[in-house]
């Protein structure tokens, strides 16, 4: 069996952008595994407050 490779050589993507396509992808698991989705912001911004 034969294995080949055959790489684009004639792409844009550079090795930075690898590397930044799978930094985003393990900062979007961590964010997912720890931020508790069915916590709500309490915060509300749309309340008008009267100035004097």
């Amino acid at each position: 069996m034969t294995l080949e490779k055959i790489f684009n050589n004639t792409t844009s993507i550079t090795l930075e952008d690898i590397f930044q396509s799978i930094l985003n992808e393990k900062v979007d698991a961590l964010i997912k595994e720890f931020y508790d989705n069915n916590k709500v912001n309490s915060a509300d911004s749309s309340k008008e407050e009267e100035v004097a």
